[in-house]
């Protein structure tokens, strides 16, 4: 075969170029990105919400051991029972309906507390070492045993505060 030049000069034609990439369907790793962005915000979401429920135990927590060191200094037992029963109220407030609360006072409000013991705890307030939250603590005597009323009200935070967080 024999090659021939022509005679005619050569019309070049433009380049054809591809249609543009479409931004759909996504490549797979956006995909994976998306999903991951979104798990990160679920997570942040979830995060917070638990800080957040678990600001009224950290508060708590924080009043009771101010408490309880004021007491180990001072040994004033009246003013022990005082800010012990002013913290479980209004830790109760906090956590329970104002209606069902705030009008309970005496033996009913000891039976309330009660309510918040775990089972092997139940009678800790009102006839356990609780007992002088009732109304003892305004009497011209005062009969109180502190440690073991220190440890049932922390036990009684603990649970009155736990974090009631769902999705």
């Amino acid at each position: 075969m024999k090659w021939t030049i022509p005679s005619e000069p050569l019309v070049l034609r433009s380049p054809h170029l591809p249609e543009p990439i479409g931004w759909w369907p996504l490549a797979p790793g956006w995909l994976l990105l998306a999903v991951l962005l979104l798990l990160l915000l679920w997570l942040a979401i979830r995060l917070r919400r638990n800080w957040r429920a678990g600001a009224l135990r950290r508060a708590a927590r924080a009043e009771f051991h101010a408490i309880r060191s004021a007491w180990q200094q001072q040994r004033d037992e009246r003013a022990l029972l005082r800010d012990l029963s002013a913290l479980l109220r209004r830790v109760a407030l906090a956590t329970q309906p104002r209606e069902a609360v705030a009008a309970l006072h005496g033996a009913a409000w000891l039976a309330w507390l009660d309510q918040g013991l775990p089972e092997r705890r139940r009678g800790g307030f009102s006839e356990g070492p609780g007992r002088v939250l009732g109304d003892a603590q305004w009497q011209p005597e005062l009969s109180c045993e502190p440690k073991p009323l220190l440890r049932l009200t922390r036990v009684w935070l603990m649970r009155a505060t736990q974090p009631k967080v769902g999705l």
